[in-house]
């Protein structure tokens, strides 16, 4: 699995539909809130009931913090949202 951050609010699509699904996550970790663990959650039963044929994810974290920092981090994020 490769896993490429990108600069976009994660989204569902079904359809031709765009759905933003916001993971919340610890302020600067990987680690979800509390909400954010709900709202993965809530994915994971969408797309276990509607077997999507793939997905496209993408991560990004605020504009606090170093460049590089940010990038290493939103991987991570997504990379917690795959597994």
């Amino acid at each position: 699995t490769q896993i490429t951050p990108a600069p976009q609010q994660p989204i569902a699509k079904t359809g031709g539909d765009v759905f933003p699904i916001p993971i919340k996550f610890i302020f600067r970790e990987a680690a979800f809130t509390e909400d954010g663990r709900k709202a993965a959650e809530l994915l994971l039963e969408y797309l276990l009931l509607s077997r999507p044929p793939s997905i496209k994810m993408s991560g990004h974290a605020d504009e606090r913090g170093e460049p590089d920092f940010n990038m290493n981090l939103s991987a991570d994020r997504l990379g917690t949202v795959v597994k």
